[in-house]
């Protein structure tokens, strides 16, 4: 793959690749293989169904609500 990067991405590829101690192209691998992961893990969760939300009786949402302004 070709990555298309002006001066000052490079050189900022270059600082944090000193920074991590590896080549240039392999922190672009690590980089990209952790925002992959990332989004992964973010879609596999979103697929899962949610809990279900546990609504309040109206009195309870209301002293519920009286309690937080008296904070």
């Amino acid at each position: 793959m070709y990555l298309n990067l002006d001066d000052e991405q490079r050189s900022q590829l270059e600082l944090i690749s000193i920074h991590l101690g590896k080549p240039p192209a392999q922190a672009v691998m690590d980089a990209v293989y952790s925002l992959l992961q990332r989004d992964v893990e973010f879609w596999e969760s979103a697929e899962r169904p949610q809990q279900s939300q546990r609504f309040l009786a109206e009195d309870a949402l209301g002293a519920r609500f009286a309690r937080m302004l008296r904070r």
